[in-house]
């Protein structure tokens, strides 16, 4: 598997925010976004992406939230739909490593246009999977 692995600094916060997908409360106007990706080189593809993406990550005392950003101007050409496998669909895929290493992480991805989501845990760089994982979380898009 190629990661591609990026610190990114953590905006600590007093108290929660909704998770609606709009991201117009004032903590994600102060928070530390991360942009101007570039595709890691393989033989099908290489450069910048189609479409601008960022991120950032926020955290109070119980809950990590992270805001994703994803510009597309014809969100009716996304591929998903409730019977679409998640891997065929448009989607956001996350992958958290806590100790720095890609040797444990968590994987989670999400469809902006179905209901479809997933969350994994990997140990040894994903020849070890754990069963079961299934931890709390929500995801929530806004077009």
């Amino acid at each position: 598997m190629n990661m591609l692995m990026l610190a990114v600094a953590v905006t600590q916060i007093a108290s929660p925010v909704k998770v609606d997908g709009v991201l117009d409360e004032d903590v994600w106007r102060s928070a530390d976004w991360q942009r101007d990706f570039k595709r890691l080189k393989t033989q099908e593809s290489q450069g910048e992406f189609a479409r601008k993406t960022e991120f950032a990550v926020l955290a109070d005392a119980r809950t990590l939230y992270v805001g994703v950003r994803c510009q597309e101007p014809d969100v009716g050409r996304l591929k998903g739909g409730q019977d679409m496998d998640l891997w065929q669909a448009d989607s956001v895929e996350l992958f958290l490593c806590p100790t720095g290493s890609s040797f444990d992480y968590y994987h989670f991805a999400a469809s902006p246009v179905s209901k479809t989501k997933y969350a994994s845990f990997a140990s040894e760089g994903g020849a070890i999977r754990p069963d079961p994982y299934a931890p709390t979380w929500t995801r929530a898009c806004a077009f």
